[in-house]
Order: structure tokens, then sequence, then C-alpha cells
């Protein structure tokens, strides 16, 4: 079998049994077929029974390389191209289409754990008072309710643009949120939150989308709309930290720790499946240090 035809039926176990989003099936594609370039480039190999050990180690070694000129893959984008060629071999020895996994025993590059950028708390109100501020009366509540949603609840944004009024229950303040892999969660929502929902959904126009939040043309708003608006919005602010969505993601699990909210509960919130992405939020400073520690009373009659 070609490593091409191999690729495309991954594709399909992807999407059939793991049910995996588009993104993240994208992802892995683009991966696979820069490994099967690589190999037909260098070792003029095009079926899955000629790889070898040997072969993935070589182009974890060109991506790492400054070769050509071109700039290195990063240790983590190495290890996800990794992490990518293994779920595909072994996806193709359980189909019993190999024998051996060549992907066997090959390190993961060391990444080093990076802890992730956050807002304070007078940076985040800085930027929510930028948006009242700046943008016209309809913007002004969507977009504030946007970047509220994102501190308050850490959605991704393909979360919060696959949201539909179906999923807003303003009686029981909750919201219905589809996950990673068509599984859904609901969660509860902040009491300012809330109200600005109730004020969006009076102005929100009249149109044919389900979808919650819609775009100047009406239409329902786009992922790369909502990373460009947030974008704006923090460069308004005169915020110069990683300027993504993602950074108010990780200020709201960085402010629920900092209040002493319990990491279980921050995980069940960021639905990551693993503890240790939790963990990354584990940053505390001297202060907070100097905090707990002052917390533990030894004082008592002598």
């Amino acid at each position: 079998m070609t490593i091409t035809i191999a690729i495309n039926q991954f594709r399909d176990y992807l999407i059939i049994e793991r049910a995996y989003s588009p993104q993240t099936i994208s992802a892995y594609s683009r991966d696979l077929f820069e490994f099967a370039k690589h190999l037909e480039a260098t070792n003029k190999k095009d079926k899955v029974s000629q790889v070898e050990q040997t072969d993935i180690v070589s182009f974890l070694a060109y991506l790492a390389s400054t070769e050509g000129g071109k700039k290195p893959n990063s240790a983590s984008t190495r290890g996800r191209k990794l992490a990518s060629i293994r779920s595909y071999f072994t996806f193709l020895r359980k189909r019993k289409i190999l024998v051996i996994n060549p992907s066997d025993d090959i390190d993961v590059p060391s990444i080093p754990i990076k802890e992730p950028d956050y807002l304070t708390k007078d940076e985040y109100l800085s930027l929510l008072q930028v948006i009242r501020e700046s943008a016209s009366p309809f913007f002004k509540v969507r977009d504030t309710l946007i970047v509220s949603l994102f501190l308050t609840s850490g959605l991704r944004v393909s979360e919060l643009v696959g949201l539909t009024l179906e999923d807003v229950d303003l009686v029981n303040k909750t919201i219905n949120v589809h996950r990673k892999r068509n599984k859904h969660q609901k969660l509860p929502l902040n009491e300012s939150v809330a109200e600005l929902f109730q004020q969006y959904l009076v102005i929100r126009p009249k149109v044919e989308t389900q979808k919650i939040f819609v775009s100047k043309k009406h239409c329902g708003l786009r992922a790369n709309s909502v990373f460009c608006m947030v974008r704006k919005y923090l460069r308004k602010a005169g915020i110069n930290k990683n300027r993504s969505c993602h950074l108010l993601r990780h200020t709201c699990f960085s402010s629920l720790l900092a209040n002493g909210v319990n990491l279980i509960v921050i995980q069940n919130l960021a639905a990551h499946s693993n503890l240790n992405s939790t963990k990354r939020y584990l940053h505390l400073n001297d202060t907070q240090v100097r905090s707990a520690v002052q917390t533990i009373n030894l004082k008592g009659d002598l």
C-alpha cells in the first residue's frame, strides 16, 4: 500500500471512528504528507512497508536543521509531528497492514515547559474598557460579551463560534459547549456574562443562522474574525503580550488558580484530558508563595 493511500485511510478513520475535529484532522494530514514528501525526496520510498525507523529519525533531524537556510522547527512542533506519525503507524499496525511499527522506541524531543502568557486584572479590565469606549453600540455589546466569555469560561475559539441559540439557557444561566470529539459540556455562566447575553440577544439581528455570534454581514462569526477582533482590542489597550484568543483562555484559568480554585475544577472547565496540561498554570510567583507560607500558624503558648 502506498503512503498516500494509507494516509487517506487514516483520515477516514479519524473522521468516522474517532470523530476528531476538522482542524485536528487537517493538522494530522499536513504532518503526514510532509513526511511522505520528505521520504520521496530523500529515499524514493512511497510504500508504507518500506518505511524504517531510520527514515523517521532522519525526518526529525531534517525538521531540526537549518539546511538550505530554512527555519528549524521548534521542539514542540517536532514532537507534534512525531505524534502524528506514531498515530498513523499505530493505526496501520492495528489494521494489520504492517507487522511492525517503525515509530516505536523513538524518543519525543525534549520540550521545555513554558508558562502560558496571561493578563493581570488591571490589563483585562483595561481591555474591556477599550471595547466599551471604542466600539459602536452593537459591537460594544457583542465584543464585550465575547471577551468576557473567554475570560470567565476559558472557551476555545472553535467552541465560542460554534455556540448556537439553543446552547444558551438564560433561565438556568448555562451554556452547552461543543467540545472536541463530538463531546458536549454544560457550563455555568458568570452573572455578568448572563446579563450581557440578555442585552446582546435583544439587539442581535433576526437572521437565518442559528449561531449566537453574527458578523457585519449577518453570517455566523468565523474563528479568524474573532482572532482579528481580539488582536485589535489588545493592541488598542497597549497590551504587548501574545495577542491571541488563547491569551484570554489562559487568563481565565490563571485567575481561577490565583483565587484558590482546585486544579481538578480548572481541568474540568478547560476540558483537559490530561492533568499535566492544566498544571501549566501552576506559575506561582514569589508573593503567592510567601503568602501561602504565612498561612501556616505555629503560634501557641510557650
